[in-house]
This record gives structure tokens, sequence and C-alpha cells, in this order.
């Protein structure tokens, strides 16, 4: 019909599809909590699982810069921060090691924890481990949730179908595959099938090993002078954790979607 309209014939106009939602402005997360809880519910429930990760993170941010000089975090968005980790972990298991990422940046950039483990028990240092005692616990409850629903739908293997050596071997080839791909993204697919052979003298997993050995020798050297290449790092390697082998061991090796 559309194709035989004339002239003077109405025209069919589409039907308009749904308005984008507006992404949560930075300043109602931090200032207006109850506006920044509606917005980043609204992405929620419409797929955006990792925002509230992304906000929790700005939150905390804030809230350490809100807090008294002596490095406590402001109580309310502390709160809010957690908060908005419980809708990340309800939304996406990925975010069960949030908590890690959150002691990293303690560490640097904000300096509220010192490098040196041996002083976590004297100072403030106490108080600032304490203030992630709730997301860890709450990390603890929804990870072993989390494991054992996949283990009872069979998305994971048992470590006597899948030991150890096969797990470190596709754990420290994925680390550096997801690097190579976002440095190169080529040849993309939805899932890649383990490897062929799990061999550490393979090709794929030797040079996996040492392109990790010398990033890791990298950021020790420049752990002094250029502290961030290491705690981006850490934060890497902490997010990545849920979908390595060495927890999650399935039928794929890596996805492009993480």
């Amino acid at each position: 019909r559309q194709a035989r309209v004339g002239v003077g014939d109405p025209v069919l106009e589409p039907r308009p599809g749904p308005k984008p939602l507006p992404h949560p402005d930075p300043d109602d997360i931090l200032f207006h909590p109850r506006r920044g809880c509606r917005a980043v519910l609204a992405t929620l429930g419409a797929g955006k699982e990792p925002t509230a990760a992304d906000y929790g993170v700005n939150v905390w941010l804030d809230s350490c810069r809100s807090g008294s000089s002596a490095g406590r975090a402001a109580p309310g968005r502390l709160v809010l921060s957690f908060l908005f980790y419980l809708s990340a972990v309800l939304s996406k298991g990925i975010a069960v090691t949030f908590p890690l990422v959150l002691w990293v940046l303690d560490i640097y950039p904000l300096g509220r924890l010192p490098a040196d483990p041996r002083r976590w028990l004297s100072g403030r240092a106490p108080r600032v481990i304490g203030e992630k005692l709730p997301f860890f616990a709450c990390s603890a409850v929804f990870g072993v949730v989390g494991w054992k629903a996949w283990g009872e739908a069979g998305s994971i293997k048992t470590f006597a179908e899948f030991g150890w050596p096969e797990r470190i071997a596709d754990t420290l080839y994925a680390l550096a595959f997801y690097l190579w791909k976002t440095l190169c993204p080529l040849g993309l697919t939805h899932l890649y099938r383990p490897l062929e052979s799990r061999d550490f003298l393979s090709a794929p997993i030797a040079l996996s090993a040492l392109l990790l050995a010398a990033l890791c020798w990298t950021a020790w050297r420049l752990r002094r002078d250029f502290p961030g290449v290491a705690a981006a790092g850490a934060v890497y390697v902490a997010t990545l954790f849920p979908l390595l082998a060495v927890f999650n061991a399935g039928e794929h090796l890596a996805a492009d979607r993480y």
C-alpha cells in the first residue's frame, strides 16, 4: 500500500518507538541521592546492570572526599554506595569482586590504606577496612549462591572434571586474551571455544604467561613513580576473576561481552 501512495493520499507514518532513557546525571548521583536512585533503578530496569556498580564507585570516591580529615568516609554516601552495590550484584554475578576494587582504590589513588599489608592493623587502617566489611559479606553470600546455582545448572565443571593445571592454563590465556582483543578487536565472535592443548609449553599458554610476567614486572618497577599502573592491573584482574577458569570453568574460554 505504501508503494502505491499517490498525491493527496494519506501517508502512513511509522509508529514512534520508545524514548531512550536519559543517562543518569553524576550530579544527581552525588548531590541528590533520591533522584540518583531513581535514575539508576531506571537503567537497571532497562538492562543496564553495570551502571549500578559504576555509580557505586563514584559515590564511594565522593564519600571519601566528603569525609573527615582523619580519613572517615561520609556515612550517608557510604550507605548509598552499598545500596548501589547491592543493586549491581542482584543484576550480575560479575559484581561480586567489587569490594576488591574499593580496596585497591583506598590504596591508590585515595591513600587511605598503606600499600604495605603489615600496616593494615595500625592507625586508621582498621576503620577503613571495617567500612568494606558489609560489601565483602554481601559478596560472599551472593558468590556462594551463584556458585551453587551454576553448579546445579551444569554451567561449570567440577574440579574432578577440570583440574587445577587446566584451570591455570586457561586463566593465563584469558587474561592475555582480553588485553589483546581490546587493543586489536579483530575476528570477534560471541564465544570462544577452549584451547585444544593446555600444555604450558604450547605457544598460546607460554606467550600469555610471558606477557603477563612482563606486565607484572613493569608494574613492580613503576610502583613508586607510577603506582596507577599496578592499581589498574589489580582492578583488571579483580574484575575478571569471576569469569576466569580458576573460578568459572565452563564450555567456553572467553566472551567478547566481557
